[in-house]
């Protein structure tokens, strides 16, 4: 097959994850969260699994720069899904913990997150979601390896 056969991959991808946010979008807007955005969603699902973590951690965690997730961060903050704390080993650092109102969004992102995989692979084989899911390791490894590779 013709290298230039694949060009349209990109954007393919791009197209995809833009209606997974469009759909994302929606869900939560259904459960009345309208200042709550896509990008939002990885802060929330890594604190959901790790209770508290700091600025640094998370965003290591999640792939995004410190300024990045930090104007994240304000928001969550200051729609009351957030709180910092004080690092007890270093005052300097804060952590970032779910508020009781954060914590409610638990359930509902994990609804979300299941009814949105269901969407994704309705209609494919348990082999075909095989190869996706080998695939898609696949192409993020491939770039993790080319952005973070040794000069």
């Amino acid at each position: 097959m013709e290298t230039a056969s694949f060009s349209n991959i990109p954007k393919r991808i791009s197209n995809v994850r833009h209606l997974i946010n469009e759909y994302l979008v929606s869900e939560m807007e259904k459960l009345g969260m309208k200042n709550v955005v896509p990008s939002h969603g990885d802060i929330l699902f890594t604190l959901f699994k790790h209770k508290e973590m700091t600025l640094k951690d998370l965003a290591e965690k999640i792939r995004r720069d410190k300024s990045t997730v930090t104007a994240l961060i304000k928001k969550l903050e200051k729609i009351g899904y957030i709180s910092l704390k004080v690092n007890e080993d270093d005052k300097r650092s804060r952590f970032i913990c779910l508020t009781k109102k954060g914590k409610s969004l638990e359930k509902p992102f994990r609804d979300i997150s299941m009814n949105m995989t269901k969407i994704l692979l309705k209609d494919m084989e348990e082999t075909d979601k095989a190869v996706l899911s080998d695939l898609l390791d696949k192409m993020e490894k491939n770039f993790v390896n080319e952005l973070y590779k040794e000069v």
